[in-house]
């Protein structure tokens, strides 16, 4: 059964809404798409509310509307959203999934230092909290740069459904450069993984349920998470951002090839400190590597 919420039509193409997916006041008015309201999200409630998963992703290029395409999704699905919903990181995710209270919204949106491994953190924290957020019926929006970052399992198996935000920076009417995406269901999901791997990344080469407009509703007063001119948001991935790049410059250096000087001097240090397996772990050398090099020094 679908949620009704108060509404009144702009166009053939927007609506602007009042009251949030699930029927809650919302603090300022929003302008969606209706094809996107009325075919994904105004069937979230259905599917959390069934406790089915609602895992869905936003995905394009840099500066295209992904933030803001996201937290408008996010608000209109949740009417108690916050900055507290918001996350950057993997520790930060896992902490959201333990204390957001039942059938929020979480948004794990990209943070700048941690994008090459960015989807791959995702992944891991998903499979490990997969239960507890279905049992908190929470609904889980990404924010990630290429689809294609995320493994195969994952896109055919888990994502419901998909929103690509695209824009045009070389017209002239800021107006007109944004607010522009496609929109994927799972099974052209699919489709567009498969070929944009074939088509060695080109995501333009999908075939989208629809394509659909938004607005830069993250303006609007009483917005509970604005993303301009040092607001919170800014502030909060400003802070993780720089708390990452501090975490790899503390990070061992991985050593990447030794020789028998090197072997000679950890042989004489496992004498006195232990095993060559532990060393290793410590060193985070390659033990397997380790133990050949070492048999081929001990027959010389």
């Amino acid at each position: 059964m679908r949620t009704t919420t108060s509404q009144t039509c702009l166009s053939d193409t927007m609506s602007v809404v009042d009251q949030s997916a699930f029927g809650n006041d919302l603090q300022c008015e929003l302008y969606l798409d209706n094809y996107l309201k009325r075919e994904y999200l105004d069937q979230v409630p259905h599917l959390v509310q069934s406790d089915y998963d609602a895992w869905f992703v936003v995905f394009g290029e840099e500066g295209s509307g992904k933030t803001v395409d996201g937290l408008t999704m996010a608000y209109y699905l949740d009417a108690n959203l916050s900055i507290e919903n918001v996350v950057f990181t993997q520790d930060g995710f896992m902490d959201a999934v333990d204390n957001l209270p039942p059938g929020s919204v979480l948004v794990w949106d990209e943070a700048d230092a941690a994008a090459d491994h960015h989807a791959s953190s995702q992944m891991q924290a998903l499979k490990a909290k997969a239960k507890r957020i279905r049992k908190q019926n929470l609904i889980v929006i990404l924010i990630q740069p290429t689809l294609l970052d995320y493994d195969k399992y994952f896109v055919l198996h888990r994502l419901r459904f998909g929103l690509q935000p695209y824009d045009y920076p070389w017209k002239d009417q800021p107006s007109r450069q944004r607010g522009y995406a496609n929109v994927y269901n799972r099974s052209r999901l699919r489709d567009l993984y498969h070929d944009a791997k074939r088509a060695r990344g080109d995501l333009s080469v999908g075939n989208p349920n629809a394509h659909v407009r938004f607005t830069d509703n993250t303006r609007r007063d009483g917005f509970p998470v604005p993303i301009h001119g040092g607001s919170r948001y800014d502030e909060k991935k400003q802070e993780v951002t720089e708390s990452l790049t501090e975490d790899e410059d503390d990070e061992p250096v991985e050593i990447q090839s030794f020789g028998a000087r090197e072997i000679h001097g950890l042989l004489e240090y496992c004498k006195r400190k232990g095993e060559l397996k532990e060393v290793a772990e410590v060193l985070k050398w390659d033990y397997s590597t380790l133990q050949t090099r070492k048999s081929r020094l001990m027959k010389s």
